[in-house]
Protein backbone atom coordinates (compact mmCIF):
# COMPACT_ATOMS: atom_id res chain seq x y z
CA UNK A 1 0.00 0.00 0.00
CA UNK A 2 1.43 3.39 -1.00
CA UNK A 3 0.56 6.64 0.74
CA UNK A 4 -1.36 9.03 -1.47
CA UNK A 5 0.32 12.10 0.00
CA UNK A 6 3.71 13.18 1.29
CA UNK A 7 4.14 12.25 4.94
CA UNK A 8 6.06 14.14 7.60
CA UNK A 9 8.06 12.66 10.44
CA UNK A 10 6.42 15.08 12.86
CA UNK A 11 2.87 14.01 11.96
CA UNK A 12 3.78 10.34 12.14
CA UNK A 13 5.53 10.80 15.49
CA UNK A 14 2.38 12.43 16.85
CA UNK A 15 0.44 9.30 15.85
CA UNK A 16 2.68 7.23 18.12
CA UNK A 17 2.33 9.74 20.96
CA UNK A 18 -1.46 9.60 20.60
CA UNK A 19 -1.37 5.78 20.63
CA UNK A 20 0.71 5.90 23.82
CA UNK A 21 -1.72 8.30 25.48
CA UNK A 22 -4.66 6.07 24.53
CA UNK A 23 -2.82 3.12 26.07
CA UNK A 24 -2.13 5.07 29.29
CA UNK A 25 -5.77 6.14 29.54
CA UNK A 26 -7.02 2.56 29.12
CA UNK A 27 -4.42 1.36 31.62
CA UNK A 28 -5.70 3.96 34.08
CA UNK A 29 -9.12 2.29 34.03
CA UNK A 30 -7.51 -1.08 34.75
CA UNK A 31 -5.47 0.40 37.61
CA UNK A 32 -8.58 1.88 39.19
CA UNK A 33 -10.17 -1.56 39.02
CA UNK A 34 -7.02 -3.04 40.52
CA UNK A 35 -7.41 -0.87 43.60
CA UNK A 36 -10.99 -2.07 44.07
CA UNK A 37 -9.88 -5.69 43.61
CA UNK A 38 -7.17 -5.22 46.23
CA UNK A 39 -9.56 -3.58 48.69
CA UNK A 40 -12.17 -6.29 48.22
CA UNK A 41 -9.62 -9.13 48.14
CA UNK A 42 -10.98 -10.10 44.71
CA UNK A 43 -7.97 -12.11 43.57
CA UNK A 44 -9.83 -13.61 40.59
CA UNK A 45 -10.42 -10.08 39.31
CA UNK A 46 -6.71 -9.34 39.82
CA UNK A 47 -5.78 -12.32 37.67
CA UNK A 48 -8.17 -11.29 34.89
CA UNK A 49 -6.81 -7.75 34.82
CA UNK A 50 -3.22 -9.03 34.74
CA UNK A 51 -4.00 -10.79 31.48
CA UNK A 52 -5.89 -7.75 30.22
CA UNK A 53 -2.92 -5.42 30.77
CA UNK A 54 -0.82 -7.23 28.18
CA UNK A 55 -3.70 -7.15 25.73
CA UNK A 56 -4.04 -3.38 26.23
CA UNK A 57 -0.42 -2.80 25.30
CA UNK A 58 -0.46 -5.06 22.25
CA UNK A 59 -3.73 -3.55 21.04
CA UNK A 60 -2.42 0.01 21.35
CA UNK A 61 0.72 -0.83 19.35
CA UNK A 62 -1.27 -2.62 16.63
CA UNK A 63 -3.74 0.28 16.36
CA UNK A 64 -0.85 2.71 16.05
CA UNK A 65 0.81 0.65 13.35
CA UNK A 66 -2.42 0.54 11.33
CA UNK A 67 -2.74 4.33 11.52
CA UNK A 68 0.87 4.76 10.48
CA UNK A 69 0.44 2.39 7.53
CA UNK A 70 -2.38 4.57 6.28
CA UNK A 71 -0.12 7.62 6.40
CA UNK A 72 3.24 6.18 5.40
CA UNK A 73 2.39 3.35 3.02
CA UNK A 74 5.49 1.40 1.97
CA UNK A 75 7.74 3.82 3.86
CA UNK A 76 6.50 2.20 7.08
CA UNK A 77 8.91 -0.71 6.55
CA UNK A 78 12.00 1.37 5.74
CA UNK A 79 14.72 1.79 8.36
CA UNK A 80 15.32 5.39 7.33
CA UNK A 81 11.70 6.20 8.16
CA UNK A 82 12.15 5.07 11.75
CA UNK A 83 15.42 6.94 12.13
CA UNK A 84 13.51 10.10 11.20
CA UNK A 85 10.58 9.17 13.44
CA UNK A 86 12.87 8.61 16.39
CA UNK A 87 14.34 12.10 15.96
CA UNK A 88 10.86 13.65 15.72
CA UNK A 89 9.44 11.61 18.60
CA UNK A 90 12.19 12.28 21.15
CA UNK A 91 11.38 15.96 21.83
CA UNK A 92 7.65 15.20 21.99
CA UNK A 93 8.10 12.95 25.04
CA UNK A 94 11.30 14.29 26.62
CA UNK A 95 9.51 16.43 29.22
CA UNK A 96 6.99 13.79 30.23
CA UNK A 97 7.19 12.18 33.63
CA UNK A 98 6.77 8.82 31.88
CA UNK A 99 9.33 9.56 29.15
CA UNK A 100 11.13 6.23 29.51
CA UNK A 101 7.85 4.34 29.16
CA UNK A 102 7.03 6.40 26.08
CA UNK A 103 10.43 5.53 24.59
CA UNK A 104 9.87 1.83 25.29
CA UNK A 105 6.47 2.10 23.60
CA UNK A 106 8.16 3.56 20.50
CA UNK A 107 10.64 0.67 20.47
CA UNK A 108 7.73 -1.77 20.46
CA UNK A 109 6.71 -0.42 17.04
CA UNK A 110 10.13 -1.00 15.49
CA UNK A 111 10.45 -4.46 17.01
CA UNK A 112 7.09 -5.52 15.61
CA UNK A 113 8.20 -4.43 12.16
CA UNK A 114 11.86 -5.45 12.05
CA UNK A 115 12.13 -8.19 14.70
CA UNK A 116 15.30 -6.54 15.97
CA UNK A 117 17.84 -8.70 17.77
CA UNK A 118 19.69 -6.67 20.37
CA UNK A 119 19.34 -2.89 20.03
CA UNK A 120 19.52 -0.70 16.95
CA UNK A 121 20.39 2.77 18.31
CA UNK A 122 19.81 4.34 14.89
CA UNK A 123 16.08 3.83 15.15
CA UNK A 124 15.45 2.77 18.76
CA UNK A 125 15.80 4.41 22.15
CA UNK A 126 18.61 2.93 24.20
CA UNK A 127 17.74 2.85 27.90
CA UNK A 128 20.30 5.17 29.45
CA UNK A 129 21.72 3.39 32.49
CA UNK A 130 23.17 6.67 33.69
CA UNK A 131 19.81 8.44 33.82
CA UNK A 132 19.91 8.81 37.60
CA UNK A 133 17.03 10.43 39.45
CA UNK A 134 18.02 13.67 41.16
CA UNK A 135 16.46 15.42 44.09
CA UNK A 136 15.02 18.27 42.07
CA UNK A 137 11.86 20.40 41.96
CA UNK A 138 8.53 18.85 43.04
CA UNK A 139 6.89 16.72 40.37
CA UNK A 140 3.18 16.47 39.65
CA UNK A 141 3.72 12.70 39.49
CA UNK A 142 5.01 12.36 43.05
CA UNK A 143 4.18 13.29 46.62
CA UNK A 144 6.84 14.57 49.02
CA UNK A 145 6.92 14.31 52.78
CA UNK A 146 9.59 16.39 54.57
CA UNK A 147 11.24 14.71 57.52
CA UNK A 148 10.98 16.64 60.77
CA UNK A 149 13.05 16.49 63.90
CA UNK A 150 10.81 14.00 65.69
CA UNK A 151 12.01 10.89 63.92
CA UNK A 152 10.68 9.24 60.79
CA UNK A 153 7.44 7.82 62.20
CA UNK A 154 5.32 11.02 61.73
CA UNK A 155 6.65 11.46 58.18
CA UNK A 156 5.92 7.86 57.24
CA UNK A 157 2.52 7.94 58.88
CA UNK A 158 1.66 10.97 56.74
CA UNK A 159 2.94 9.11 53.69
CA UNK A 160 0.72 6.10 54.37
CA UNK A 161 -2.22 8.43 55.05
CA UNK A 162 -1.84 9.89 51.57
CA UNK A 163 -2.72 6.46 50.13
CA UNK A 164 -6.07 5.54 51.70
CA UNK A 165 -7.83 2.23 51.10
CA UNK A 166 -11.50 1.48 51.76
CA UNK A 167 -10.86 -1.17 54.44
CA UNK A 168 -8.29 1.03 56.17
CA UNK A 169 -4.90 0.11 57.62
CA UNK A 170 -4.75 -2.40 60.46
CA UNK A 171 -2.30 -0.14 62.36
CA UNK A 172 -0.74 2.65 60.29
CA UNK A 173 1.16 4.12 63.24
CA UNK A 174 2.83 0.81 64.07
CA UNK A 175 3.62 0.19 60.38
CA UNK A 176 5.18 3.66 60.09
CA UNK A 177 7.33 3.02 63.15
CA UNK A 178 8.58 -0.28 61.75
CA UNK A 179 9.32 1.22 58.32
CA UNK A 180 11.27 3.97 60.08
CA UNK A 181 13.23 1.36 62.00
CA UNK A 182 14.13 -0.45 58.78
CA UNK A 183 15.24 2.81 57.10
CA UNK A 184 17.32 3.87 60.08
CA UNK A 185 19.03 0.47 60.19
CA UNK A 186 19.81 0.71 56.50
CA UNK A 187 21.11 4.29 56.53
CA UNK A 188 22.79 4.33 59.90
CA UNK A 189 23.34 7.91 61.01
CA UNK A 190 22.68 9.56 57.64
CA UNK A 191 20.10 12.34 57.93
CA UNK A 192 16.81 11.73 56.09
CA UNK A 193 15.46 14.93 54.61
CA UNK A 194 12.43 13.81 52.65
CA UNK A 195 10.39 10.82 51.52
CA UNK A 196 9.13 10.97 47.92
CA UNK A 197 6.54 8.52 46.58
CA UNK A 198 4.91 8.08 43.19
CA UNK A 199 1.27 9.15 43.21
CA UNK A 200 0.48 5.97 41.29
CA UNK A 201 0.08 2.79 43.32
CA UNK A 202 1.36 -0.30 41.52
CA UNK A 203 -0.57 -3.54 41.81
CA UNK A 204 0.72 -7.02 41.12
CA UNK A 205 -0.72 -10.31 42.30
CA UNK A 206 -2.15 -9.88 45.78
CA UNK A 207 0.06 -6.89 46.57
CA UNK A 208 -0.03 -3.12 46.25
CA UNK A 209 3.26 -1.24 46.02
CA UNK A 210 4.26 2.31 46.94
CA UNK A 211 7.41 3.22 45.01
CA UNK A 212 9.69 6.16 45.60
CA UNK A 213 12.91 7.47 47.06
CA UNK A 214 14.42 8.49 50.37
CA UNK A 215 16.27 11.79 50.01
CA UNK A 216 19.14 12.06 52.47
CA UNK A 217 22.05 14.38 53.21
CA UNK A 218 24.23 11.96 51.24
CA UNK A 219 21.96 11.47 48.19
CA UNK A 220 18.89 9.44 47.32
CA UNK A 221 18.03 5.81 47.99
CA UNK A 222 15.23 3.69 46.45
CA UNK A 223 12.19 2.91 48.57
CA UNK A 224 9.45 0.37 47.97
CA UNK A 225 6.67 -0.46 50.43
CA UNK A 226 4.81 -3.70 49.75
CA UNK A 227 1.25 -3.66 51.06
CA UNK A 228 -1.00 -6.65 51.63
CA UNK A 229 -4.64 -7.21 52.54
CA UNK A 230 -4.57 -10.63 54.23
CA UNK A 231 -7.79 -10.46 56.22
CA UNK A 232 -9.71 -7.28 55.42
CA UNK A 233 -7.22 -4.66 56.66
CA UNK A 234 -4.19 -3.28 54.83
CA UNK A 235 -0.75 -3.89 56.31
CA UNK A 236 2.82 -3.05 55.27
CA UNK A 237 4.18 -6.47 54.40
CA UNK A 238 7.75 -5.66 53.35
CA UNK A 239 10.19 -2.75 53.05
CA UNK A 240 12.68 -2.74 50.17
CA UNK A 241 15.49 -0.21 50.14
CA UNK A 242 17.99 -1.36 47.53
CA UNK A 243 16.16 -2.55 44.39
CA UNK A 244 12.75 -2.70 42.74
CA UNK A 245 11.16 -6.20 42.59
CA UNK A 246 8.43 -4.86 40.28
CA UNK A 247 11.09 -4.42 37.59
CA UNK A 248 12.84 -7.73 38.23
CA UNK A 249 11.66 -10.56 40.46
CA UNK A 250 15.30 -11.36 41.23
CA UNK A 251 15.39 -8.12 43.22
CA UNK A 252 13.42 -9.80 45.98
CA UNK A 253 16.89 -10.87 47.09
CA UNK A 254 17.41 -7.21 47.99
CA UNK A 255 14.58 -7.10 50.54
CA UNK A 256 15.93 -5.04 53.41
CA UNK A 257 13.29 -5.96 55.97
CA UNK A 258 9.99 -7.77 56.32
CA UNK A 259 7.32 -6.66 58.76
CA UNK A 260 5.63 -9.73 60.24
CA UNK A 261 3.34 -10.02 63.24
CA UNK A 262 4.36 -6.66 64.64
CA UNK A 263 8.13 -7.09 64.31
CA UNK A 264 10.84 -6.21 61.80
CA UNK A 265 12.83 -9.18 60.50
CA UNK A 266 16.07 -9.12 58.50
CA UNK A 267 16.36 -11.52 55.52
CA UNK A 268 18.68 -13.82 57.51
CA UNK A 269 16.00 -14.16 60.19
CA UNK A 270 13.56 -15.51 57.60
CA UNK A 271 15.85 -17.92 55.77
CA UNK A 272 14.66 -21.50 56.15
CA UNK A 273 17.58 -23.63 57.19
Amino acid sequence: MTSSHTWSASDAAHVIVEAFEIYRARLGHVIRRAKAHFEQRDWHGVQQDSVGRLDLYNTAVQEGLRRLEGRLGQALSEHSTWTALREAYAPLVAARGDAELAETFFNSFTRRLFHTVGVDPAMEFVSPAARVAKHGPPSALTLRFPAGGRGLEPTLRAALGAFPFAPGYADAAADAARIGQAITTRLGGIEVREIELSREVFYRGKGAYLVGQIHTAAGSEPLLLALANPDGKVVVDAVLLTADPIADIRNTRAIEAVVKDGAVYRPDDLWVR
